[in-house]
């Protein structure tokens, strides 16, 4: 079966521990076990949702500091094919534990909060990426739900991504709108 390589980057919050773990959850690919100690946690915090961040994020720091420190690699399998998605961190301080997962993927997804924008660490990953050799990215603009699911919004970043996407010579490049919270456009249309 054939197997993508897929890091996962962007600025720090825009969501990709929780876009991972979401996907898991959604392919079937996350323990009874881990799903109860997300479910426990979620609640532990007030959420009225399920954390999915906690899938990924496995230092003692990650958790309690609610980011992604180091690169953490998960693998789920499809019917179609199997993947292993590099989770980056987005903090300017871990940039190069981001290049170490860049480093070995086929496919960046590049998360962007939909409330936020571009940002500067959103094109420096960005960069990053492409110099890692990189020709195949997803813009996830993550956060839909947050902003309504404004159309203008998003169309508004998509132009400024595309403006920044020129810079570069990629195969493929596809901008989505998505919430990894409700799980809008992840897995599911």
């Amino acid at each position: 079966m054939e197997v993508l390589k897929i890091a996962t980057a962007g600025s720090v919050d825009d969501g990709k521990s929780t876009m991972i773990g979401r996907l898991l959850y959604d392919t079937k690919s996350l323990t009874t076990d881990k799903i109860e100690a997300i479910e426990k946690s979620s609640k532990q915090k007030g959420y009225d949702y399920l954390d999915f961040s906690l899938a990924t994020d496995g230092l003692v720091a990650e958790r309690e500091q609610g980011i992604t420190i180091d690169v953490a690699y998960r693998y789920f399998t499809t019917e179609n094919r199997s993947f292993i998605v590099a989770d980056t961190p987005g903090h300017e301080e871990y940039t190069r534990n981001m290049a170490v997962g860049a480093s070995f993927a086929e496919l960046a997804v590049i998360l962007v909060d939909a409330t936020q924008g571009v940002l500067v660490q959103t094109r420096r990953h960005t960069r990053i990426c492409s110099l890692m050799g990189i020709e195949h990215f997803v813009f996830a603009i993550n956060k839909m739900d947050l902003i309504n699911y404004d159309a203008n919004r998003f169309e508004k970043i998509e132009r400024e991504i595309r403006m920044m996407a020129a810079e570069y010579d990629y195969k493929s490049i596809k901008i989505l709108p998505v919430s990894a919270t409700e799980g809008d456009n992840v897995t599911v249309k």
